[in-house]
């Protein structure tokens, strides 16, 4: 579909349809395009979710922040 763009969730529970719709909503406002939302459990990420639009990644899981956390106190 041109002018949609797709994104890959992955959230560490079922999100209901309302999260989803919202999720969805926001990155529409964000990037003033369509989204077609793939959804995946996985309960790797301890909590929250992370999606991926295209080459952008946006994770607000926990593993996510955990390692980012790891990182900046090893620097």
């Amino acid at each position: 579909h041109e002018g949609v763009l797709e994104a890959k969730i992955a959230s560490a529970f079922a999100m209901t349809d309302v999260q989803l719709k919202d999720l969805v909503a926001g990155l529409e406002s964000k990037f003033k395009r369509k989204i077609e939302a793939k959804v995946n459990v996985s309960p790797e990420l301890i909590g929250g979710v992370k999606v991926e639009i295209g080459d952008e990644v946006f994770d607000a899981s926990v593993r996510g922040k955990l390692e980012a956390m790891s990182v900046a106190l090893k620097s």
